[in-house]
């Protein structure tokens, strides 16, 4: 996850914040991935802050938001964040299933921050 996050951080190298949104499956049927999944990037996002990963002075906050399963709740949350310019980085959502509606959603014009989706490999 930090070195995902380094990726992001180029346009603010002065931010005292880095904020990212992490939208997973916390309820409803793909909760047994989302949750483990949320609670392994929270904490990182705690160790990294802790040990002063993020520069002197900086910290990551997270903001968690429950798609519940849903392509069409996934879709909303994603295009929300995407449109939120305090918001360096979106993580989700949860299953390729949900992922495969939702990866356009933050692709809107102006749209500079990173978006990490999980796909099951075809191999």
């Amino acid at each position: 996850l930090a070195g995902a996050l380094a990726f992001g951080w180029t346009g603010a190298l002065y931010a005292e914040d880095f904020k990212i949104a992490i939208v997973q499956s916390l309820t409803g049927s793909p909760a047994f991935i989302g949750v483990p999944l949320r609670d392994g990037m929270l904490i990182a996002i705690d160790e990294i802050n802790e040990k002063g990963l993020a520069g002197e002075g900086n910290k990551i906050v997270a903001v968690v938001e429950d798609d519940a399963g849903d392509r069409g709740q996934s879709i909303s949350l994603l295009g929300r964040f995407a449109a939120d310019s305090t918001i360096l980085m979106q993580v989700g959502p949860t299953t390729g299933a949900i992922a495969a509606g939702a990866t356009g959603a933050p692709d809107r014009p102006g749209n500079k921050r990173s978006q990490i989706t999980w796909r099951r490999s075809t191999r």
